[in-house]
């Protein structure tokens, strides 16, 4: 499986979980962040999707065949009306992203061949400038490839899902 199939699988499959789960879109009007439940989510996809997932596998949180994924959220603070307003500064989460990005790009790291960072990224837009300017290019510019595509949570809380890849395909 390359990139761009792995990214279909989680996309399509994510997706309408991200916009039917109630829970998680009451997480995230509170700007909770879902790491641990859109892990347990993407493993179920992939199952769904007749693949053999492994958790937790060689520091990764979600392992399948030569790929290894990391699964994180970014809760933004960009203004959202359908989210609490919270000033929680999100350079932290940007910069602990990049670095765990940084460890996934470096040789000897891990054994997997093809490793990945899933992102849910919420509340926002991809085309949000602010996103773009001082955060997303953060995160591009240290990967090789970066798949998005949107989504809105339960009462239309707007949503990015990212699969960025960290090796060479």
């Amino acid at each position: 499986m390359d990139f761009a199939e792995l990214s279909q699988i989680l996309f399509d499959g994510l997706c309408p979980r991200l916009t039917e789960h109630s829970g998680a879109a009451l997480m995230a009007a509170e700007r909770c962040r879902l790491d641990d439940w859109l892990a347990v989510e993407a493993f179920g996809v992939l199952v769904q999707a007749g693949l053999k997932p492994d958790v937790e596998k060689e520091k990764m949180d979600v392992a399948c065949g030569p790929w290894g994924l990391l699964v994180r959220t970014l809760v933004t603070n960009i203004p959202c009306d359908q989210a609490q307003n919270k000033n929680r500064p999100i350079k932290k989460s940007i910069e602990g992203t990049v670095k765990e990005i940084w460890k996934l790009t470096t040789p000897g790291q891990t054994a997997f061949k093809h490793r990945a960072m899933l992102l849910a990224a919420y509340p926002t837009t991809h085309d949000n400038e602010r996103w773009q300017s001082l955060h997303l290019r953060q995160i591009a510019g240290e990967l090789t490839r970066l798949e998005h595509r949107p989504f809105q949570f339960w009462g239309d809380i707007p949503g990015v899902l990212y699969l960025g890849l960290c090796t060479e395909e």
